[in-house]
This record gives C-alpha cells, structure tokens and sequence, in this order.
C-alpha cells in the first residue's frame, strides 16, 4: 500500500498525502471516503485486501491497550516522525508544562485559565525582582491525529535546527552570526529563483497584460504554484529506458492508429460515418468531405505522438508518489483501465522478445508513417517433426499474442474513457483539460505557448482522437457489441463529441472557435485546424 507509511517505533500507519496517521479501526473508511480513486481503494474487495495486509503488521490500538490511550510521543528534542508535517508553533513557557498550539491566541486562553499568570493580591515586589515569563517559546511540533485522543501537538527537532545548534557551539560568535547571513541570503536568492520558473498567479496580472488565449485557457490558473520545469515531463514522450512501460504503452497508440486507419481505408466505416466523423464541431453538409487519413508521414507522426504524450501523462499523474500533484481527477474506468495495462505490459516485458517477426495484418497496405505492422506473428523456422517442436517457445508466443490484444484493448478503452468523462464540476478534472494545459508549457521561454504554436497539438489531438473513436465502434461491431460500426458512432458521438456537452471534447470546440474567428491562422502544413 503505496499510500502508507509504517513507523515501528510508534506502531502506527501513516497516511502520506494526508500527514497523519489512521486508527486500525478507521483504515477501511479512511480509504473509502479520501481515497476512492487510488488504484488499491478503487473497490470494496480491494480496501478489504489493503486493510488486512496492513493490519498483520503491530498497531496501536487504544480498545486493546486501555492502559494507553494515546501513543506516546517521541522525546523533546527527537527529529520528526517521517510521514507527518512539521509546523510552526508555540509552547507554553512555564517549565512543568507541554502544552503546544499552532496559534498564540490559543496559548494565551490556555495560560489564563491553567495557570493563571496574575498578580496574587496584596503588596507586590518591585519590578526589579520580577521575571516574568515570556508569552510563549516557538517551537517545531507535529501531531499523529488531526482529532480527537493523540491530537495533541509534541515539539520535535528538524534537522536544521539540530545543525544550527551544532555551529553554534562550534564557532565563534562572529563566525556564527556571517554564516547565518550568508545561509539567509542564499536560501533568500534561490527562493527568488525558484518564484521566477513558476506558473505566476494570473490574479498579479495589469489589466492591460490580460491575454484573451490565457483568459480562455486558463492555464495559469490551474498550474499556478508549480514550476513550468516540474510540470512540463509529465507530457513528455517516454524515455525507453528509464521508462520501459511507457514505451510499450506508447507502441500500443501506434498500432491502433493503424488499426483504424485500415478500419477507415478499408471502408469498415462507410463514407456516410466518415463524414459524421469528421463533422464533431458542426452540423453535417452536403460539401462536407469525409475524414482524412492520407496525411504526409511528419504529420501522422507529430499527431501520433500528441496522443502517445497524453497516455504517458495519464499514467504518470496517476502515481500516488507523483512529483507533481494536479488537480485533475482519474475516473474509475480509467484507472482500471491503466491498471490493465500495466499488467499487460509488464506480461510483455517480461517475455523474452522473438527472434524473428513478421508484419502483422495489413502490412501489404500499410499506413504511410510506418514500414509495416507490429510484431504480431513470430516466424517458425521449418522443422522436422513434432519432435521438434518447442512446446515452451510455443507458450510463450500464445502469452505475447494474448498480452498485445490485452494491452491495445486496454489502450483503446483508456483513450475512449479520457473523452468520454462527464464534467460536472471544474473543467480540469478531466485529464485531457489539463493535459492540454501542461502540453502548452514553453519551458525555454519560461511561459504559456501561444495559440498559433499550439494548433498542431489541438488538431493532433482531434485527429487521432476520430480515428480512435471510428476505430472503437468497428470493434464494437466485431464483438457482436452492435449491429453497425454506425450505432455504436451514434452513441459516442451524442454522449461526448458533440457541442455543448459536459465532455473534454467541448473545451477543445471552445478553442478551436478562436481559430474560426482567425483564418489567417493556418496549420503548418497547409491543413486548417479540424479541417474546416
């Protein structure tokens, strides 16, 4: 369970992204109800399965251990418990007491009523032999429970301080005292630094500096905080070899759009649909032409790769350990769909690779950007009888047949799902929304890419996704899931593709409504944005 953290010395399970820990008795509902879209709480069995693997492990558990209501804190001085946050705060001055709160008002409520610093009646000693205690002493403190037994703040000591304390024994005064200087300066400057590769906030902006694309998009609003070097790798391409399951998920995109691209040339969809295709942001006419497909090879590459980067993105922001946490929100179809093909990927990885292939199906006919299909049927070298056959080499082939129809099946219905998820709150829960929003980060220029800069990405994006989509419905129809390609078109088509619906797809309708408003703004290669 990647969302926990144990500490043995207190025998306690530690939540990472919450910052506290979590009575044995609360762990199932705790998962349930801050958790639901993580991938080991996504279902009842799958919390049930996580609460008894982490329940083997000792917990301490106040209806078992009365005489222990809460978990002792660690001594003054320890360092902080990890998993939990350090905050700013204060400590009762008096001696005997170990009383600490985050605010001084609190402090000052708890002194007058426990200790009642007040000046007993009668005559009082002079001033000069009063030595009143200060208000309160700062400390760093942390908490187990944000409520209830064990709530309570206990002081700890974070590492600086310890080191701080260390020089300070250690070194002169003036030797101590440039050093702090320097250190604050330092720390002051790389601050600085730091603020300047952030998002700004898009509230800090003159009237006069509005930008109506950044007004539409509102991409500063979304990635205000974070550092347009931190957010821009989640919507890089996978590197191969510190990222082998986003490289075999990146082939996967490839192999469907060929797929339907042979769907299409090959007239799986007739002309009547593939004009219904290609007409998502308006009503059919009789001039409109059907989708497509023959596009120079730079350009089904440049398409392809948009996709491929948005598969990359999904999985990676989906990792509870994730640098970088976003605001948008996985589905549970989605998430189950990343789940499969993680496990199909791995099947492949760890398969040894066939000592020969052949192209896969169509490759007499291939699409323009490829040389043939993937690696689908492994050569058989003639033998001599069944006696030599490899009954294991035979295995495994029927494994990685089986692992690659599971992988792009899984694939298709991730690509299926990131469109089809219904916005009924913010606009970045979709993770296409906020896709688009990291994929127009300029990391040179330290800003928002402008829009004649993005149409390549926006058409790349429309475009392999009504190839995936067409591609969808021809194996709906194939697995008896409807009569027609057709039928099962209709249906994606009213349920996320058509304008002012609730979907991902409307927001790119709203951007592309920019460029309509614009037609001096072309696409490089000579294609207008969604082909008007």
């Amino acid at each position: 369970m990647d969302l926990f953290l144990y500490n043995d010395t207190h025998r306690l399970w530690i939540c990472g992204p919450c910052g506290f820990a979590v009575r044995p008795a609360h762990l199932a509902a705790h998962l349930a109800n801050r958790h639901p879209k993580h991938p080991s709480a996504a279902t009842p069995a799958l919390r049930r399965a996580a609460c008894a693997l982490m329940l083997k492990r000792p917990c301490w558990d106040p209806a078992r251990e009365p005489d222990r209501p809460v978990p002792p804190p660690p001594a003054p001085g320890s360092p902080p418990v990890p998993g939990l946050p350090v905050h700013p705060g204060y400590r009762c001055p008096h001696p005997d007491c170990a009383y600490i709160v985050c605010n001084p008002e609190s402090l000052l409520r708890h002194r007058t009523r426990i200790h009642a610093d007040r000046r007993p009646r009668g005559r009082q000693p002079p001033a000069s032999q009063v030595s009143p205690l200060p208000l309160y002493r700062t400390v760093s403190c942390q908490r187990f429970f944000p409520s209830g037994a064990g709530s309570g703040f206990f002081q700890v000591t974070p590492p600086a301080h310890t080191e701080r304390a260390r020089q300070a024994a250690t070194m002169g005064e003036v030797e101590f005292i440039r050093r702090q200087v320097a250190g604050a300066l330092a720390e002051d400057a790389a601050a600085a630094e730091a603020g300047a590769q952030q998002v700004p906030d898009p509230d800090a902006k003159a009237p006069t500096e509005i930008s109506p694309w950044l007004e539409l998009t509102r991409w500063p609003e979304f990635l205000h905080g974070h550092a347009f070097t931190a957010v821009a790798p989640l919507a890089a391409p996978p590197d191969p070899t510190a990222e082998p399951l986003l490289t075999v998920f990146s082939a996967s995109v490839e192999r469907l759009i060929e797929a339907a691209y042979q769907s299409i040339k090959t007239r799986r969809i007739n002309e009547f649909d593939q004009i219904r295709i290609n007409s998502f942001l308006q009503r059919p006419r009789v001039w409109d032409r059907p989708i497509l497909i023959q596009l120079r090879p730079s350009t089904y590459r440049a398409y392809r790769q948009v996709w491929q980067r948005l598969i990359c993105f999904a999985y990676r922001t989906s990792r509870p350990n994730a640098a970088v946490q976003l605001g948008h929100q996985l589905t549970t179809a989605q998430l189950a769909a990343l789940d499969r093909m993680e496990t199909a990927a791995a099947e492949l990885l760890s398969l040894p690779s066939p000592p020969l292939c052949t192209p896969g199906p169509g490759a007499a006919d291939h699409p323009p950007w490829t040389t043939g299909g993937g690696p689908w049927v492994v050569i058989q070298t003639p033998r001599g009888g069944d006696r030599d056959r490899d009954p294991e080499g035979d295995r495994r082939t029927e494994r990685r047949h089986a692992a690659y129809e599971q992988l792009d099946h899984a694939c298709l219905d991730l690509s299926i799902a990131l469109l089809d998820h219904p916005l009924k709150g913010d606009l970045f829960e979709s993770a296409v929304v906020a896709f688009l929003a990291v994929l127009g980060v300029d990391v040179e220029k330290q800003t928002f890419r402008d829009p004649y800069a993005f149409t390549s990405s926006l058409s790349g994006l429309i475009k392999m996704a009504q190839m995936l989509v067409a591609q969808r419905a021809v194996q709906m129809a194939d697995h008896g899931q409807v009569e027609h390609p057709a039928d099962a078109l209709e249906a994606m088509r009213e349920r996320f593709l058509l304008p002012g619906v609730a979907a991902p797809f409307n927001w790119l309708t709203r951007a592309a409504h920019v460029w309509q408003a614009h037609p001096e703004h072309h696409h490089q290669s000579g294609i207008y944005l969604l082909e008007r």
